[in-house]
Order: structure tokens, then C-alpha cells, then sequence
């Protein structure tokens, strides 16, 4: 935006700081002196992958080769510091592939013939009529806490001594419960709010998500990945230089794979293998994946 004062630099070094900052180029134009940039486009998976040897969260660096180019890497911050041959260096283009290859198409194959789209809906309901219960239960406790504090200030102004101490303790502790039921009260206003959204493009967003993980997840710019990432993999996945050992632990795999169990008697498929034939009953719990 062009303003109407005199600028205090000229376009270009005003330019020229921009790019700056954003780590595009360093002063004068020396790619050598880049700022450095906390999350780059190059390693969209730097934090969310840990390492196999040591269980640290891999970072992104490159290095200056023998030819004198620069090539990126994901590498355990542990390694270089203790030299240990567990623990992980592996190109870009390794870990996206094992990540593309070994989780999010083993995530599209997981969820087929699922009906995750009713069980979402049935636990927004169920979820949205619990809040609006909690917060009945929040306004009547409001209430009845502000009909005994006016109570206790009517008889704290008629009574007299030595009853009039003992009234302005219990007002003093009234207080204290009155504010602590009218922050309740906010909090369940405020869930309740939340959850008066468009519910559609969520479920959209989430039926992509797990049908359609690796085509979403190679498109997408880094926010997008980072936010896949996120949905699917809430606590991390691990990678031993070859392959991930990832358990399903976020909270979309036990929403989706507990009421199926229930409802159809089939048990709990183990890590990321194909889904278990029907059962008469409820077998084993989730077993983790140890190689894929």
C-alpha cells in the first residue's frame, strides 16, 4: 500500500529487507547469509518424525557436498553429538516417499467401507447436547448461588451483632463460589459456541483427509501438510531410517474404530494392517504397528 507521507527508504531497500526477512536471500544478495526460517517448504515433516535410535524429533539442514552444492537432509539432532549409528540421516525425498508409501495410503486403505461420516455426526450431536446440558445444570447453579448471596446481604443488613460476622463470612465464601460458577458458566457458553459451526466443510475436509491422505498431502503447501500431519498423527510418528514404527493413536482413528467395533463386532485392526474379518465378539485391543 502506497501511503501519502514521504517514505522513509526507498523502494527498493525496502524490498530488499523483505526478502531478508523471509530467508529468499541474505544481505546483499548473499544466499549464503540467509536468515534462517523455523519451518521451511523443504521439510514439511521436520518435528512431527522422530527418531528410531533415540526418540528425539528430527530437524532439516543441508549440507555442503563434494561437489560444492548444498543437499538437504532430515537428520537427528543426536547424531551428530553421539555418533550413534541408530539413530537417523536420510534424505527428503526418502522419508516423504516411506511417509506417502507407509502411512497415509495405509490410512486410505484402513478407512474404506468405514461409515465415518455418520459416526462424526452422531458424536457432534451427542458432544453438542452434553454441552447444552452442562451448561442448564451451569445457569441453575448460577442462579441459585446469586438467590442465597442476595439472601445472606438482606439478613447481613437487618441482623446485628454477633450473628453479622458470621454472615459476612459465609458472604465472603459465597463470593468466592459465585465467581467460580460464573467462570463455569462462560466456559460452557464459549464450548457451546464453538460448536455452532458449519458442520459440512468439516466433514469434508475429514472424508478427504482419510480417503484421499496422500494425493491432499503431496498438493498441498506446508500449512496444509503440517495441518494433515496434525489431524492424523496428533502425537508424532517414528522412522528408523528405513521404515515407521507408528502406532494409531490419535483421536480420530479411536473415534472411528471403536463404534465400529461395537456396531458390527469386528475387531480392532492391528496398527496399519487391512481391517480384520467380522468376529462373533470384541477381541484384542489395538496392537501397535512395529514395520510396515
Amino acid at each position: 500500500v502506497v501511503g501519502q507521507w514521504t517514505a522513509l527508504v526507498s523502494n527498493a531497500v525496502f524490498q530488499q529487507a523483505q526478502q531478508t526477512l523471509s530467508g529468499r536471500r541474505g544481505v546483499d544478495g548473499d544466499r549464503s547469509q540467509r536468515t534462517y526460517l523455523r519451518n521451511r517448504d523443504e521439510y514439511p515433516l521436520k518435528g512431527a518424525v522422530r527418531c528410531g535410535g533415540c526418540d528425539r524429533k528430527l530437524t532439516g539442514a543441508a549440507s555442503r557436498a563434494k561437489s560444492g552444492r548444498h543437499v538437504e537432509y532430515y537428520e537427528c539432532p543426536s547424531r551428530g553429538a553421539c555418533r550413534t549409528s541408530a539413530c537417523v540421516r536420510c534424505r527428503p525425498e526418502k522419508l516423504h516417499r516411506a511417509f506417502v508409501d507407509g502411512l497415509l495410503r495405509r490410512v486410505e486403505t484402513l478407512t474404506e467401507g468405514w461409515s465415518w461420516r455418520a459416526d462424526l455426526e452422531a458424536l457432534w450431536r451427542q458432544k453438542t447436547a452434553s454441552l447444552r446440558q452442562e451448561r442448564r445444570r451451569a445457569d441453575q447453579e448460577y442462579t441459585k448461588l446469586l438467590e442465597r448471596e442476595a439472601r445472606l446481604v438482606d439478613a447481613f443488613t437487618v441482623e446485628r451483632s454477633p450473628l453479622k460476622e458470621s454472615i459476612r463470612r459465609q458472604l465472603s465464601r459465597l463470593s468466592a463460589e459465585v465467581e467460580a460458577a460464573r467462570e463455569h458458566r462462560e466456559r460452557c457458553t464459549g464450548q457451546l459456541a464453538a460448536e455452532q459451526v458449519d458442520f459440512e466443510p468439516l466433514l469434508d475436509f475429514v472424508g478427504r483427509a482419510l480417503t484421499d491422505a496422500a494425493s491432499l498431502w503431496q498438493e498441498g503447501d506446508l500449512p496444509a501438510r503440517q495441518s494433515l500431519q496434525s489431524l492424523l498423527f496428533p502425537d508424532g510418528v517414528v522412522f528408523d531410517g528405513e521404515k515407521f514404527r507408528t502406532p494409531i493413536q490419535g483421536p480420530i482413528f479411536r473415534l472411528l474404530m471403536t463404534p465400529r467395533s461395537e456396531k458390527e463386532g469386528l475387531a480392532s485392526p492391528t496398527g496399519f494392517e487391512p481391517v480384520s474379518q467380522p468376529r462373533s465378539r470384541v477381541a484384542d485391543p489395538p496392537a501397535t504397528c512395529n514395520s510396515c
